[in-house]
């Protein structure tokens, strides 16, 4: 069993997708910690705020009783190295930690590091035809996404509505 599962993710919304992750993931580890990307500005691709992102991503996990979960927000940082530092002062990753992401950018940097690795696709087999972006496009779009959407996401769009 692993020490620490580490999830890097940008949640632009949480999804139904994330959640299945989040908990296959959890289940191979002590700990798993969510490491929440930020990006500089809020746009049409970032519609979400750090504060939002965290709130949805903790109600979800009350919501669905997952255990064991840490939740770290990163600043922005235009630069690589700063991101990787933040990483190495905050997240206390072992030889015995997992990373799981399927951005190929992180992928190849930890392996470089020695960590071992796997992809959503491998944590859960076939991967449910939904993304953030695909969200995104359907709520411009004005059409039905609310199916797409975590536990804790779906609690705080019916806060709004």
């Amino acid at each position: 069993m692993r020490d620490i599962i580490f999830l890097p993710m940008r949640l632009q919304p949480m999804h139904i997708g994330h959640l299945e992750l989040i908990s296959e993931s959890s289940k191979l580890g002590q700990n798993t910690t969510i490491l929440i990307f930020n990006t500089e500005t809020q746009d049409e691709n970032n519609p979400l705020s750090e504060q939002e992102k965290i709130k949805i991503l903790k109600k979800t996990i009350e919501i669905e009783n997952l255990k064991n979960i840490k939740i770290i927000s990163m600043p922005y940082y235009k630069e690589n190295k700063k991101r990787f530092e933040f990483i190495e002062q905050n997240i206390k990753l072992t030889e015995k930690s997992l990373i799981v992401s399927g951005n190929k950018f992180i992928q190849t940097e930890f392996q470089k590091l020695g960590f071992k690795i796997r992809t959503p696709q491998e944590i859960l087999g076939k991967l449910k035809n939904i993304s953030g972006t695909k969200i995104r496009k359907l709520i411009i779009e004005k059409k039905e996404y609310k199916h797409f959407l975590s536990s804790g996401t779906i609690y705080y769009h019916n806060k709004l509505d």
